[in-house]
């Protein structure tokens, strides 16, 4: 679970693909997907 300004999405490494990663959040039930990519593209840092 994420906090600041997104706060309530989930993020998870994918597989064994190092430093990927999927932004979701959950709506009544459903994943819903936001985003993919490394920690420098969807977050600005690592």
């Amino acid at each position: 679970m994420l906090t600041g300004d997104l706060a309530g999405v989930m993020e998870c490494h994918i597989g064994n693909a190092g430093d990927w990663l999927a932004i979701w959040m959950r709506d009544d039930g459903i994943a819903v997907f936001m985003r993919t990519g490394g920690h420098d593209e969807l977050f600005g840092r690592r």
